[in-house]
């Protein structure tokens, strides 16, 4: 049975990960743990939502993925972005 994803804004980081072929997966989250000087478990972790990405691997992330999943998608809790700070609106009008 799959855990809960407590973390489901990583869901991003997730289907980057499944846009490669399935047999070149590990291979990527390998590449990618490489990067950062990480294992390929923490990756797998992240990108499956067991486990928070910490804050100063996020930067470092995005870097390589190529941009492919932002700094917004892997934390919108540090990194909002600037749609979601403007008002709530009703039909234009300020709510």
């Amino acid at each position: 049975m799959r855990k809960y994803n407590m973390y489901h804004h990583d869901m991003k980081l997730h289907a980057y990960i499944n846009s490669w072929p399935r047999y070149q997966r590990r291979s990527i989250r390998e590449q990618i743990a490489q990067q950062l000087g990480i294992t390929e478990g923490a990756i797998r972790h992240w990108a499956n939502g067991t486990r928070r990405i910490p804050a100063e691997q996020v930067l470092a992330l995005e870097s390589a993925t190529g941009g492919r999943v932002t700094r917004y998608e892997l934390r919108p809790d540090l990194y909002p972005t600037a749609e979601s700070l403007l008002p709530a609106t009703v039909d234009g009008q300020a709510a």
